[in-house]
This record gives structure tokens, C-alpha cells and sequence, in this order.
């Protein structure tokens, strides 16, 4: 994997495997209607995401795992970011603290995030090529034909069997699998500093599953870009992230836990 095929042209600030997000004491306690007690979703949780590397955190449904990834991003809706605390340090700034259009140009430049379903993720009134278009347009100053070329070359890197014709298609078009794809088209298409990826591939047969996870571990490699992947997938971690750890009743744990 090459950078032209990812046809970015910017370097990556870090050098491999120093901190490019660092997050530190993160907690968030939750009221739970059915119980008298609150309940603890993160626990003064520390964590540091290195250039260059895949790490994983794996968890069973109901560990916190999304709610971990939004809180990181600071895309925690309202009622909940308010009781998160702790700091996630970016590029020397606390996303906690940020908002408006400073938050609005990371998202646009140096952080992304693949949610777990992607479908929701998508503008359905907006074609691919549109939503593919935005960010070679916005960072490589790229004229419509040109945006629209490189969406087709992003779809064909990401497993489209037609990208030419696909281009034109909308979200509602495409099964979950493969807007799965289109979202990592998405979060790869500007070369992200961050990226925070939520059981991103699940719908995937284990081929297509495996050629999604080697374009994130390219991404890493060769524009220094820290992933982190949330999963319930232990094998999937096992073979991908240079680093794992369990998230288990609010915190870390090195290594894949049973």
C-alpha cells in the first residue's frame, strides 16, 4: 500500500508509536432508572493512542465500548457529556473543552470516527460521490471532475466491484456491508491523524473483513495515523492491533481477558 493510492499528499506530524491522543481519568456514571445505584460506564480510565499503530479494546455487548469511542471524540450527546470527566488531550488542547468551529475543522482535517452502523452515518439525500467529493475538494483543492475521479479510485480501494456506476448511487442503495465500505472510504479520504473506528467491519465476510482491516493498517503505517478499534472480536484484534486491551466493568485491561 502505497500513499498515491491513497492520493493524499500531507505528512503526518508523528513520528511512529509517540502519543498522538492521550486520555486521561475519563469517567462517566450514569443514572439508571431500574436501579438505586448509578451505574459506572468508564472508571478514571487512561489511555494513549501512538502514531503508527492499530490498538484494539475489546468488550461484550453492553461493556461500554460506544459509549467509550463517543466520549473520546467528545460526541457524547448533551445530557451525557455532561457528566463525563476526566480530559482527552489533542494536539495539546482538551477536546472536552472545545467546540464550535475548532471542533468542526479537526473533524473536517485530523480526527474521523466509523460508528457502528453505518447507514446512519450517511446522508440518505446525497449521493456517494457528493459525500466522497467533500473532503478532496475541501483539502486537495480539487475541481468536481477531479473530487469525483477520486471518489470512484476510493471506492475501488475499498472493495466496490463497480465503483464507475456505484458513484452515483445513494446510501439507501447499498446493503450494510457495503456502506460499511463507503465509511471507511469516507474516514480514509482525508488521511486522519485519529481514527476511532466502532466494530466497524461486522457485517463483512471474513475476506472482505480482512481486506478493510489492511487498509486501516496501511493507513497507520504509512501516514502515521493512530486507530483505535472497538470490538466484541477477539480474533480480529488478536491478528490487527499491535496493541489490545478488555474493557470490563468501566476499565482497562491489557490484553484480550476472557
Amino acid at each position: 500500500m502505497k500513499k498515491n493510492e491513497f492520493e493524499v499528499g500531507k505528512v503526518s506530524l508523528y513520528r511512529a508509536n509517540t502519543p498522538v491522543l492521550s486520555v486521561r481519568g475519563l469517567s462517566l456514571i450514569i443514572d439508571t432508572p431500574a436501579k438505586k445505584t448509578p451505574r459506572t460506564i468508564i472508571d478514571s480510565l487512561n489511555l494513549d493512542l501512538p502514531a503508527g499503530s492499530i490498538t484494539g479494546i475489546y468488550g461484550q455487548t453492553g461493556a461500554g465500548k460506544t459509549l467509550l469511542g463517543l466520549a473520546i471524540m467528545a460526541l457524547l450527546p448533551a445530557d451525557l457529556a455532561g457528566l463525563v470527566k476526566g480530559s482527552v488531550i489533542f494536539e495539546g488542547n482538551d477536546l472536552r473543552q472545545m467546540a464550535g468551529k475548532a471542533m468542526t475543522n479537526l473533524y473536517a482535517n485530523k480526527l474521523a470516527i466509523m460508528f457502528q452502523n453505518p447507514q446512519a452515518s450517511l446522508n440518505p439525500n446525497i449521493n456517494i460521490a457528493s459525500q466522497l467529493s467533500q473532503a478532496g475538494r475541501m483539502h486537495h483543492h480539487l475541481d468536481a471532475k477531479q473530487a469525483k475521479e477520486r471518489a470512484v479510485n476510493l471506492l475501488q480501494l475499498v472493495g466496490f466491484l463497480d465503483p464507475k456506476s456505484s458513484v452515483n448511487a445513494y446510501p439507501h442503495h447499498l446493503s450494510l456491508s457495503m456502506s460499511q465500505r463507503l465509511i471507511l472510504a469516507i474516514a480514509i479520504s482525508c488521511s486522519p491523524q485519529v481514527l476511532i473506528a466502532d466494530d466497524p467491519f461486522s457485517s463483512l465476510d471474513d475476506e472482505g473483513r480482512a481486506h478493510c482491516m489492511g487498509l486501516l493498517s496501511a493507513l497507520a503505517r504509512e501516514f502515521n495515523t493512530a486507530v483505535l478499534i472497538l470490538s466484541h472480536n477477539k480474533d480480529l484484534l488478536a491478528s490487527w492491533a499491535q496493541k489490545s486491551y478488555t474493557l470490563s466493568a468501566g476499565k482497562l485491561e491489557e490484553g484480550l481477558s476472557s
